[in-house]
């Protein structure tokens, strides 16, 4: 398994800590785009964490669908070259967990 390396060109950076989330019980998130702007009330959720065991809410519990997360980070100048990209807005594409696009 390749892990990721720091050198000269290449700068890790944790995406650990509170991100904006909301379950999407009802499985609109993709049609009413909430990826395009920032998530109608959500809670804050802790990254990396199971979300099932971080409240006290049965309903998140027992989830089992899709859910939302959101986060905002800075992207060092070095980062930003042409052809590269770290952050989208476009909708998922298959199943995944907690990511910086919508899920």
């Amino acid at each position: 398994m390749l892990r990721p390396q720091e050198n000269a060109t290449r700068e890790l950076k944790s995406l650990a800590g509170l991100w904006r989330f909301r379950a999407d019980a009802d499985g609109v998130g993709r049609a009413e785009r909430w990826y395009a702007g920032p998530l109608r009330r959500p809670i804050d959720m802790p990254v990396p964490a199971s979300y099932n065991e971080i409240t006290a809410d049965p309903a998140l519990y027992n989830h089992v669908g899709d859910v939302w997360y959101q986060t905002t980070t800075y992207v060092p100048e070095a980062g930003r070259t042409a052809g590269s990209s770290c952050a989208s807005t476009r909708p998922p594409t298959g199943p995944r967990s907690g990511s910086t696009t919508p899920r």
